[in-house]
């Protein structure tokens, strides 16, 4: 059972949930699937899988905002970061070459810290990614919001993301500073960051 996370600033008629795929139905998950694929593949043009083996896992959380409907308006992800060299998150469907799961440099990205320095431990680490929102909600605070929470979830770890580069700034203001260069991700230029453990 996916639990209602109360007490949150949202605009009026919109409630946040959190849980992992076994907890949610299936409506919740395909308006996630569908919201992803309109952010990700449809507005930013990109032909990739968006769904990977990392949101079949029990320790992924997934928090969501939907309106009284069902509808979801915007949503996020947190996991266990893995040591490096494993558990790419390879896709579901597709093939390497087409959803660029390797950047120019040869480092796994999606699931890779990319450029990161590597400081801390993986077990320790929580990566924060597929962060989403609906374009009709979006400058509502309803991102801001989420990712808020998504920190305040994560405790006291470290946590790192890979972030769209013109949204470092952003990001910034929850604690993530850049941790490494620039990398292409699907064409499109990444930033690794990272918010150190407290």
């Amino acid at each position: 059972m996916s639990t209602h996370l109360r007490a949150l600033d949202l605009p009026e008629g919109l409630l946040a949930f959190v849980g992992n795929l076994r907890s949610m139905d299936a409506p919740t998950w395909a308006g996630i699937s569908t919201l992803r694929q309109n952010v990700f593949i449809v507005e930013q043009e990109c032909n990739y899988a968006d769904q990977d083996l990392d949101d079949l896992e029990d320790t992924t959380e997934h928090l969501w905002v939907e309106d009284g409907a069902g509808v979801v308006f915007a949503t996020l992800r947190i996991m266990n970061e893995k040591p490096k060299g494993t558990g790419l998150g390879l896709p579901l469907l597709g093939d390497a070459q087409s959803i660029n799961i390797f950047n120019p440099g040869g480092n796994a990205s999606g699931n890779g810290a990319a450029g990161s320095n590597g400081a801390g431990s993986a077990a320790q680490t929580k990566r924060i990614g597929r962060v989403a929102v609906h374009s009709k909600r979006r400058g509502q605070g309803i991102g801001h919001t989420l990712m808020k929470t998504a920190v305040a979830r994560c405790g006291k770890r470290r946590i790192v993301l890979d972030a769209q580069s013109h949204l470092a700034d952003w990001y910034k203001q929850f604690g993530f500073v850049v941790d490494g260069d620039e990398f292409l991700d699907v064409g499109i230029p990444h930033v690794p960051m990272v918010r150190e453990a407290l």
